[in-house]
Formats: C-alpha cells, structure tokens, sequence
C-alpha cells in the first residue's frame, strides 16, 4: 500500500483511502474467490481489466459543477442514464476494485483514476436530478450510492451518501411494494431487480455494522413470501408483463439466511429437503390482484394463476384476466412473457391482448397504456370476489377500461372461475355492453405443446410424449373454435418465444373461440389437466339450458372417468336463483358433486347457500336421481 501512498500525497482524501483499502478486504463476500483473477492469479485479467477501465473513464468523463453533460452519462436532451451508474456501483466496480487492488498490473494511476471515478458516480447519483423514483431504476441508483458510502468510508461526504442512499431506498420500499408484497410493476423479473438491490444495500450494512430503518426487514420478508406464494409448484414465478418465468430458488436462500424461522422459507431454499411447504396452498394478494389456486405444492401438483389486478407501473401488457395453468411438472396454457425490447412487431404483439389468455372485443384489445403513471398505482384492491375453501377456490374480476386505440367503453368484461380440486376449473366469461348493438369476440387460450386437436368446441393437447390439458367451451348459438399457430392475416395469433430466446417468435398453438351477440353474453371452458400418457379424467361434457332467461347464467354436468359427476352453474352476479335440469340454488357459481352411487358427496357453493332439488334443500348424503 505504500506505492500508492507516495503517490498521492496531495489528495489528502485518497490518499487515507488507498492507505486503508487492505485492511477492508476482510468485509467482502467470499464470492469474489470465482472471479477469474482471483481464482487463478493470472496477471491477464488484471491487465485486461487495467485497460478497459481506462477506456471507459476516458471515454465517460464527468464535469463536476453546474453541468452533468459530457460523455454518455447524461448527453443533453437525452435521458440520464442514471441505470447504468447505478449498477455499476451497486454489483460491479466495488468487487471488481478490491480484487484488482494488489495486482501488479493495477497501477497507482489506475487506482487512483477509479477511486475518482467512485467519487465522481456518488456525486452524480446523490443530485436529486438523477434519481428516477418509483421504479427498479431508482433502487439500483440507491443501492450504488450507498455501496460506494460503504466500501469508500474514508470520502468526507460518504456519510452522506449512505444516509441519502438508505433514506430513498427505505422510501421506494414504501413507495413501489404493495401491502401485500407484490412490487408496483407487477412482473415477477422486475420484482427479483428490486428486491435484489434493496437486499445487496442490507448485506453492505450487515457486514459493517451499520444501522438500518427498523422496519426494512419486514418489508423484504412480504417481498419475499409474495414470490413464494404466487410461484408455481416447481419454485418458479409465472411469465407476466415483462418477464419470462422465474426461478425463485436462490432469493429463497437469501430469505432462509434473513428470516431463519421461517420454516416454508427454508423449504423452498433447499430444494424440499427441510422445513415445510407453506400451509396454504391457495392464495390472493389483492393490491396484485393476483389469485392463485393450487392442488398443493409438489412439482407434478396443480396451479392456476389469475391476474384480475391494476396495470403495472412499467413493463406492462395488456392482459388483464389473463390465466396460466401449470400441472403434471409443466405450463399447459401459457403467458408469452417477455419479447426483447426493441420496436418491431412482434414486441407490439407481444404487449397486446392478442398474445394473451382473455378476449378481444370486436377486433380490438384492451387498452389501459398511456395514462399517466401514477394512475397505475392503486391505493386499495381493485374490485374482486376471493373465496378459498378446503374443497373448491373461487376468484372473480372485471375489466372496463377500454378496447382499441380509441379506449371504447362500451363492453364490461366478468371473468369468474371455480376451481373444483384437485384438477379441474370452469372459467365463466360475461360480456356486457351498455348499447344493443351486435359485438363480434374472440376468446384465447395460449397452449405449450408442439401440436393441439380440435372437435366441435374441445381442444385437447394431451399425447404420450408429455402431460396436455383439454378445455370444453361453451358459448352462444354459433361459437365456433379454431387452432391458430403461427398466424399473420388478418391479425397475428399463436406466436410465443421458446425455450428462454426472447429475441424470436415461434408458433404455438392457441385455441380461439369465436362468438357474436348483442345483449350480455356468457362463455364457459371447463379446462383439465391430462397426466402424461394417463386418461382424460373427463368422460363426457354436457351444457344445459338455465332459467330464468333474464338471469345470465350457464350450467351443464360434468361425467369423470371415475364415475363422478358434477353439477355445475355460473352466473352473474347479484340476489338471483338459477335452475339447472331439477335442481335449483342461489348460488353465484356452484358445483354439486355426485359419486357413483347417486349420492352427494359434496356441494361448492361460492357467494350462495343452498341448493334445492325438485323443491327440497339438498346436502351432502342425500341421494340424487
């Protein structure tokens, strides 16, 4: 440390900084072992890294003063980029300084043109012009400026900087995480950059003793228990908005370390092998709006995730109603996700409601983008129905914000679904303009399988090489069904990227339902997962006829290959009494379950209380004819 000791003697600052650089090493992760520098020795990295660091700060520089312009950090008229100083100082520059440190290869100058340039990003990131507040932007900018006030103590401002820097990131945890843990932007990619970067700043403090705000802790465990809680049975969170499918196996593991009590935490960090699954398998977080109804929590088990939420703050698609269903170990109707960010037509495809699992009201997809931001941030729930119970889950939502270019409200969309568990759920769609006009709709369900059939109004995807799922329809008076994959006229239909590329489309099968009414319309698709090579647990479907007709409701019964059958009926909501065949109930959804000696087994009564058979209330035991 000497050499660059002598080095500096006229920067009274630095030079107290490198003097104790060394005796700091001791606070760094030992993750810093992989980098290949330390691993091996080799003087090439150093020099590799000696000259690209160069480059970059002669190519980069930064007026200090009245004017942040020169270079790439904030060009006039251009965005700030903010981001990238952010993440520099917050996952790269520190480790990659205290590895380099005593190569020889790293020299005094070297040293001391990035110590500059620390000093040089804190002063950048502490202007207020800077930092981009709600939003994962603003983390990353808070988490550098408060690596830089940790690990460069020896700045007269680096108190400041990690006061200024814990403030805003103990703000946006206020300001971008609902009450029920789900981050603002509602796509569980850019939930795991925030949260990463709130927890990166609360390591640094750990490992030097630094105080935090007392509640930001609690504040990453709801962050967390949401990501557990809506991921799927194999541990990963579901493709919306902007994000493909997420592995939530290594957060857990940070989460196990920070809340050691946490037994379903430790479970999901340790790949099953210890702790406990999270006692309830269904779940709604309702500032997400996301409801998700579950078999249970091993990887072959059942899950179902319903997005009846506000629009994200960013990295939105237009979606709203939207399902993803997972069993058997894989996505059977599936999210798109993510498409790279650039411009063509297909990113423009992949943000609509054409590449997503709701309808499309007379050729025309939702359209909530372009409001201010701010309008995306509810202050409480979005209106809903959650009911959970040991036998059966209920969840139901509306959107009425707009269709087309043009946001026309003309049509409410209901979207209500039962799911009778362990495997099988009936999605109820009602659509109801406020004119009485004839409206055309097209209905999508995004399948993940190489090939799909069709038969009247069934689509099944089951075959040997994997598990499949079939999905019976229902709609009015011609409603017809069609398998479109890889279509382009007249409008894109059945495209998703594979395998993790989001820089291409492939095609997809996607079952289309088409139907036209004037006056509400209701649709049901009672949709059930088919193991691999195993039979279709559904034997035969039959819809039939509901009165009164001026209720909008629809039935049918249901006959499993065990011998079961199942009554079931939706309809809209509000104090009505709905009739199916010879029975009767006040129910807004409900199933009756009949085993195979004509006995009920049991009644799902969701927003109702009874049923009625030829006139006499029926319970569980009675005998059906």
């Amino acid at each position: 440390m000497e050499r660059f000791v002598a080095d500096v003697q006229k920067d009274e600052e630095l030079a107290k900084l490198v003097h104790e650089k060394a005796g700091n090493l001791k606070s760094l992760s030992a993750a810093l072992k992989e980098h290949g520098y330390e691993a091996t020795d080799d003087e090439k990295y150093a020099q590799e890294f000696a000259s690209q660091l160069r480059s970059w700060i002669n190519a980069m520089p930064v007026e200090i003063g009245s004017r942040w312009i020169q270079g790439g950090w904030a060009p006039e008229g251009k965005m700030s980029l903010s981001l990238d100083a952010g993440i520099r100082m917050g996952q790269t520059w520190v480790p990659a300084f205290y590895s380099f440190l005593n190569s020889p290869s790293f020299s005094v100058s070297d040293c001391i043109a990035m110590v500059k340039s620390f000093r040089d990003h804190a002063v950048y990131l502490m202007d207020p012009v800077h930092f981009r507040s709600l939003s994962n932007w603003g983390v990353m900018e808070g988490n550098g400026l408060y690596q830089i006030g940790v690990y460069f103590p020896e700045f007269k401002a680096s108190s400041d900087w990690r006061d200024t820097a814990m403030s805003r990131l103990r703000q946006e945890i206020d300001l971008q995480v609902y009450p029920d843990g789900a981050q603002i932007e509602l796509t569980s990619g850019y939930h795991h950059v925030s949260l990463s970067n709130f927890v990166l700043a609360y390591r640094a403090a750990l490992r030097n003793n630094l105080n935090v705000p007392e509640d930001y802790l609690a504040s990453l465990e709801q962050m967390y228990h949401y990501s557990l809680y809506v991921a799927f049975p194999d541990l990963c969170m579901p493709a919306v908005n902007d994000s493909g499918s997420f592995d939530i196996q290594p957060a857990m593991r940070d989460a196990h370390e920070f809340f050691p009590g946490r037994a379903d935490f430790e479970w999901a960090s340790t790949g099953r092998q210890s702790g406990r699954p999270p006692e309830s398998k269904s779940t709604a977080f309702p500032y997400a709006g996301h409801f998700v109804m579950r078999s249970g929590w091993e990887n072959d088990n059942a899950s179902l995730f319903f997005d009846g939420g506000p629009f994200g703050y960013g990295h939105q698609h237009e979606d709203k109603l939207n399902i993803i269903l997972y069993a058997h170990g894989q996505t059977l109707i599936a999210d798109p996700g993510n498409y790279q960010y650039d411009t063509s037509e297909w990113r423009q495809y992949m943000l609509s409601s054409w590449s997503h699992n709701t309808v499309i009201v007379d050729g025309q997809g939702q359209h909530r983008q372009g409001k201010p931001r701010e309008q995306y941030i509810v202050k409480k729930p979005l209106p809903y129905t959650w009911i959970s119970e040991p036998g059966f889950d209920y969840a139901s939502a509306s959107y009425n914000e707009g269709y087309g270019p043009e946001r026309n409200l003309t049509v409410t969309h209901r979207r209500s679904i039962l799911y009778i568990k362990p495997d099988l759920w009936i999605v109820t769609d009602i659509l109801t303009p406020s004119d009485d006009a004839l409206h055309h709709y097209e209905s999508a369900f995004v399948l993940a399988a190489e090939k799909a059939s069709a038969e009247g109004l069934v689509v099944m995807t089951s075959g040997l090489e994997g598990p499949g799922c079939a999905i019976y329809g229902q709609g009015p008076s011609g409603t017809s069904l069609r398998i479109a994959s890889g279509a382009r006229d007249p409008d894109f239909r059945g495209w998703m990227p594979k395998d993790g590329d989001i820089s291409c489309c492939h095609p997809t099968p996607t079952a289309v339902y088409s139907f036209s009414g004037s006056g509400k319309v209701i649709t049901s698709y009672v949709i059930v997962p088919i193991p691999k090579a195993g039979p279709n647990p559904i034997a035969s479907l039959n819809f039939a006829p509901t009165s009164p007709s001026d209720v909008c409701a629809i039935g049918g019964v249901i006959q499993r290959t065990d011998g079961r059958q199942i009554y079931f009926v939706q309809r809209e909501p509000g104090e009505h009494r709905v009739y199916l065949l010879n029975g009767e109930t006040n129910a807004e959804a409900g199933a009756m379950i009949v085993d195979n000696s004509s006995c009920i087994e049991a009644m799902h009564l969701p927003a109702g209380a009874t049923v009625w058979g030829d006139g006499q209330p029926l319970t569980t035991g009675d005998f059906v004819y």
